[in-house]
C-alpha cells in the first residue's frame, strides 16, 4: 500500500534501469502506473482479508502463482530464487488459504464434519 503515495506524490528519488530520473520521466516510463496498480491491488487485498471476503483467497493465490510463472520465464536453471518463489509464493499460500481449517472457518467456507460439535 506504500506504492499508492509513491505513485502519486513526487517525493524521493526515482530510478529506471539504475538511472536516476525525474517524477515525470518515471511516470512516462511506466513506473508510476505500475506503482499505482500495485498499490491499488494491495489495498484491495487488505480490504478483502480484513473483511473476510471469499474472493480474496482466489485473487491472492492467482497473484502468487502469477509471480511464480514470472520467475520461471527468466529461468536460467534451478536456483534458490526459483525454489523460494515456488514454495513461498505458490505452494504456501495455496495450502494456507485453502487447506488450513482456521482459515476456512474465518472465510466461512468450512463444511461441518459428521461428528456433532466439531468443525
Amino acid at each position: 500500500m506504500l506504492c499508492l503515495p509513491a505513485a502519486i506524490l513526487p517525493f524521493g528519488e526515482f530510478f529506471v534501469q539504475g538511472e536516476r530520473v525525474s517524477f515525470a520521466e518515471f511516470w512516462h516510463s511506466g513506473g508510476g502506473i505500475l506503482f499505482l496498480m500495485v498499490g491499488a491491488a494491495g489495498a484491495m487485498l487488505f480490504y478483502g482479508f480484513v473483511m473476510a471476503r471469499r474472493w480474496v483467497r482466489h485473487i491472492a493465490v492467482v497473484l502468487g502463482w502469477a509471480l511464480v510463472v514470472a520467475t520461471f520465464v527468466g529461468w536460467q536453471g534451478f536456483t534458490t530464487d526459483v525454489a523460494f518463489s515456488f514454495v513461498m509464493l505458490g505452494c504456501f499460500p495455496t495450502w494456507y488459504l485453502y487447506f488450513r481449517r482456521p482459515v476456512q472457518v474465518y472465510f466461512g467456507v468450512a463444511h461441518r464434519n459428521v461428528v456433532k460439535g466439531r468443525l
